[in-house]
């Protein structure tokens, strides 16, 4: 079952197979995404955290007891499933965390990778092991890979199959902070929290920009940059913030 617990404006999605080290078939990324969808469109949430339950693994990948036995046509209906999932968090208007508590391989080294922040505890263990399996990861993470660790540490992971630790990892750039598996919880709780205090407008546009940055030319991107800024100054919350700002206080922001 995919779990959610949703507080102080954040929403914990919680991939909970522990049987399987959370690895994910038909039914449970076909609900994960339904999940997603609605915690994207709940203005009770600014800040997704992606997880799975348990103290060994995030998500050991997919269940490959189920794709191994498919027909090449359900194969490509799993990878669309699984490439929605991706889709739905990379393109979110709000920040995505991947709390990577254990196991984050294949498939769900592929959904951490679409998050935008990976902090992983010093426990975790990373891979894409494919290659070793005589297959390819089908859910779009080749090319986010890349554009996120570099060519190189790409094709080392994707080539080699293997497993990483969480500090290799970091080194590679494939995650963001390593912190010790007891404080992984409160970890990415600070840091949410802080995102979530922010104004949901700004950060929102932030993250389309971030994300379409490395296609961009960098004079559509200049002009783009500016109309966004002329766009946020005339929002309620860019009031609140100078108002905030020139009466030394806190600004209380309404994502409007």
């Amino acid at each position: 079952m995919i779990r959610t617990e949703i507080q102080n404006q954040l929403a914990w999605v919680i991939v909970e197979r522990p049987q399987a080290l959370n690895a994910l078939n038909s039914p449970l990324l076909t609900e994960l995404c339904a999940k997603l969808e609605e915690v994207s469109v709940d203005n009770n949430v600014r800040v997704v955290i992606l997880t799975g339950s348990g103290e060994r693994s995030f998500i050991a990948g997919a269940d490959i007891e189920e794709w191994a036995a498919q027909s090449p046509l359900e194969i490509k209906k799993f990878s669309a499933w699984g490439q929605k999932a991706a889709g739905l968090l990379e393109d979110m208007k709000k920040p995505v965390i991947a709390a990577i508590n254990g196991y984050a391989l294949g498939g769900g080294l592929e959904l951490a990778m679409a998050c935008d922040l990976r902090i992983a505890a010093d426990s975790a263990k990373l891979g894409l092991p494919e290659a070793k399996l005589g297959v390819f990861p089908g859910w779009g993470v080749v090319p986010r890979i890349v554009r996120i660790a570099g060519l190189g540490a790409a094709k080392e992971l994707l080539f080699t199959g293997r497993m990483v630790t969480a500090d290799t990892a970091a080194q590679m750039r494939i995650v963001d902070h390593v912190v010790p598996a007891e404080n992984l919880r409160a970890y990415v709780q600070e840091m949410a929290e802080a995102m979530a205090s922010n104004a949901p407008t700004a950060v929102a546009l932030m993250k389309e920009m971030a994300n379409r940055s490395a296609c961009l030319d960098r004079n559509v991107a200049d002009k783009l940059s500016a109309d966004l800024f002329a766009i946020c100054t005339q929002t309620a919350d860019a009031k609140e913030g100078i108002a905030a700002f020139k009466e030394k206080r806190r600004p209380v922001f309404n994502g409007k």
